[in-house]
């Protein structure tokens, strides 16, 4: 997994939790002190959000940090990708 994917994964996970919370971009951008365009940014992965912001989204969620962080990583082997061709 290259650098700009992990960054993705990251994102991804923010807008899986808001959603799972119920809140809108609106609501959690009002929350942490962002403009809404911004969090759209940080959740499609076009912006890499500073530790900053991920302390006050996970503080928005009430949440730990480290639950932002934790997803499963798929990745494949020599082997798999040979088998595609």
């Amino acid at each position: 997994m290259t650098e700009e994917e992990y960054i993705k994964d990251v994102c991804k996970k923010i807008k899986e939790i808001r959603v799972k919370k119920k809140m809108t971009q609106l609501e959690l951008a009002s929350k942490i002190g962002i403009d809404d365009s911004s969090l759209r940014r940080i959740e499609s992965g076009k912006t890499n959000p500073t530790l900053k912001t991920i302390y006050r989204i996970a503080s928005a969620f009430e949440i730990e940090v480290t639950e932002i962080f934790s997803f499963t990583i798929v990745t494949q082997t020599t082997e798999d990708k040979q088998e595609e061709k």
